[in-house]
Order: C-alpha cells, then sequence, then structure tokens
C-alpha cells in the first residue's frame, strides 16, 4: 500500500469519526432532561454507577449512618461506597453523606435543583460575617464523575470539588 493510499484511508476513517461525534452530541443535547431536574442528575449518576466494572460499583441499598446523623426528608434510592459514604435521592434534591464528622462545617452536601440549574449547598456555623448557616454555590454539572470517583476510591467530596469557580472582579 502505498502512502497516498494510506492517507486516503486516514482523511476517510477522521471525516467517518467526525460525522459521528457530531450526530452523537446532537443526540445527547436532544435527549438532555431540562436544567434543575434532580430526576434526570440522579439517572445520570446511576447511568455511571452501572457503567463501572463490578468490581468498583456502589452498592445500592438502604443506608443507616453511624454517626447519630437524621435524614430528614428520608432518601428513596441510595449508592454506597465502602467506607460509609453515600448519595442518596428523595426527589427534591441529592444529599452526599461522609461519616465522619467535623465540628465547624459539615462534610454532607445537598445538591438541589434550581431554575437555572443545580445548587450545592452545606451547613456551616454561622460567624460575624456569614449570617446564614448555609454556604451555597453553583454545581458544575461536568464534575459528576469526579463525584462517582471519589466515592468509589474512598476519598472525601468537598464542596469546592464540585463547584463551579467564582471569578473574582475587584
Amino acid at each position: 500500500m502505498s502512502w497516498v493510499d494510506k492517507e486516503l484511508k486516514r482523511r476517510a476513517s477522521q471525516t467517518a469519526r467526525e460525522t459521528a461525534a457530531s450526530s452523537l452530541a446532537a443526540a445527547h443535547e436532544a435527549t438532555r432532561p431540562p436544567l434543575g431536574d434532580v430526576q434526570a442528575l440522579w439517572a445520570r449518576l446511576c447511568e455511571a454507577n452501572e457503567a463501572l466494572p463490578s468490581a468498583l460499583r456502589l452498592r445500592q441499598g438502604n443506608y443507616h449512618p453511624g454517626n447519630g446523623l437524621t435524614l430528614s426528608p428520608p432518601l428513596d434510592a441510595w449508592l454506597i461506597a465502602e467506607n460509609g459514604a453515600g448519595l442518596g435521592c428523595n426527589g427534591q434534591g441529592i444529599r452526599y453523606v461522609w461519616p465522619k464528622v467535623n465540628q465547624n462545617r459539615s462534610n454532607n452536601l445537598w445538591i438541589r435543583g434550581e431554575a437555572g440549574g443545580y445548587l450545592v449547598e452545606r451547613r456551616v456555623r454561622p460567624s460575624l460575617l456569614r449570617t446564614s448557616g448555609m454556604q451555597q454555590r453553583t454545581f458544575d454539572e461536568s464534575r459528576l464523575a469526579h463525584l462517582l470517583q471519589c466515592l468509589v476510591t474512598g476519598r472525601r467530596v468537598t464542596l469546592r470539588s464540585i463547584a463551579r469557580r467564582r471569578l473574582l472582579v475587584f
């Protein structure tokens, strides 16, 4: 096979990949749910969990926290890691629970749907600068894989790691 034939074959495969990628992106955008739909976000998390090899999958079931944490409202579905961390969904939000207690700020997070996307909330101790006991940031949907990776590997998910970066203007 001459270099001309190789080049023609390479270009034909490149155009085939580009058309397949563009059609896949168009299909993904057409099936994408409206922003702020918590059930759709939960379904994406469950699909990503099912795509993992069976040895790495998070188990599904009921969660009973050992640190005296009472979850209100109750959560219907759970994805539970080996170290006791878990993700739960109740239709109004997705709850991330870390098994170790922190006295100053909570290691647990809520991901809730908003009109413009999703919001991540964490309870913090009120101070002079902070009148509310909640810290809120916008959730970055591209960080779902990071959220799942942290659960599988046993690392704690932080608010900063799954929230959108803020641009400070002075």
